[in-house]
C-alpha cells in the first residue's frame, strides 16, 4: 500500500485484524475503536486510499467501521465511488450507507445508480430497491421527487411498487401488495 506511512499501515492491520473477516457487527466495529483510538480521525483518508488504489474490499469493511463512527466526510467519498462507475464495487452497501447516513448530496448519484441499473438488475432489482430504499430514508424534497420519476408507468412495476411505498401512496396507486410480494 504506497501513499500511506508506516503507522498507517500497522494501524490499518491491526484494525483488521481486530474486526475480522465476514459481517461487520456494530459492537465489534465499536469494540474495534475502543481499543485503537486512531480509526476514527484516520478512517476517511483511509477510504480514500483504497478509492485511489481499488481496493474495494477494503474500502467496503472500513465504510461499515465509519458507518459506526460518523466520521466528517464519509458521504462525499461514498459518492465519489459510485459516481466513479467503476468496475468490483459492491454498490448496494454503499448505497445502503448513504441512505442511513442520510445524506442529502448522494440524491443525483443515487438516482444516477438507480436508472443505469434498471435493466441489469432485472428480474429481482437488489440494487435497485437498495437505491429507492435509501431514498426513501433520505426523505428530502429532492429525493422524494425523484421517487415520483420512478412510480411512472415507464418503469417496471417492482421499481414503480417500491417507490410508491417509500412515498406511501402504494395503494393510492392500485398495488396489490399480496402479489407485488408474491
Amino acid at each position: 500500500m504506497h501513499n500511506l506511512d508506516d503507522s498507517s499501515r500497522r494501524l490499518i492491520g491491526q484494525a483488521e485484524r481486530l474486526l475480522g473477516g465476514g459481517y461487520l457487527e456494530e459492537e465489534v466495529i465499536q469494540g474495534a475503536a475502543r481499543s485503537i483510538p486512531d480509526i476514527a480521525p484516520n478512517v476517511i483518508s483511509w477510504l480514500h486510499h483504497f478509492r485511489s488504489e481499488q481496493d474495494w474490499r477494503r474500502l467496503e469493511k472500513f465504510s461499515e467501521v465509519a458507518r459506526v463512527l460518523h466520521p466528517e466526510g464519509l458521504g462525499a467519498i461514498l459518492c465519489d465511488v459510485l459516481d466513479s462507475d467503476s468496475d468490483g464495487v459492491l454498490k448496494e452497501d454503499l448505497i445502503e450507507i448513504l441512505g442511513e447516513i442520510e445524506y442529502s448530496e448522494a440524491v443525483p448519484v443515487i438516482e444516477k445508480v438507480l436508472r443505469d441499473s434498471v435493466l441489469s438488475d432485472a428480474p429481482y432489482y437488489l440494487l435497485c430497491v437498495k437505491c429507492i430504499h435509501s431514498l426513501g430514508r433520505i426523505g428530502t424534497a429532492a429525493a422524494r421527487d425523484v421517487l415520483h420519476q420512478f412510480v411512472d408507468s415507464a418503469w417496471p412495476d417492482q421499481i414503480r411498487w417500491h417507490s410508491a411505498v417509500e412515498l406511501e401512496i402504494e395503494e393510492e396507486l392500485g398495488f396489490d401488495e399480496d402479489e407485488m410480494l408474491g
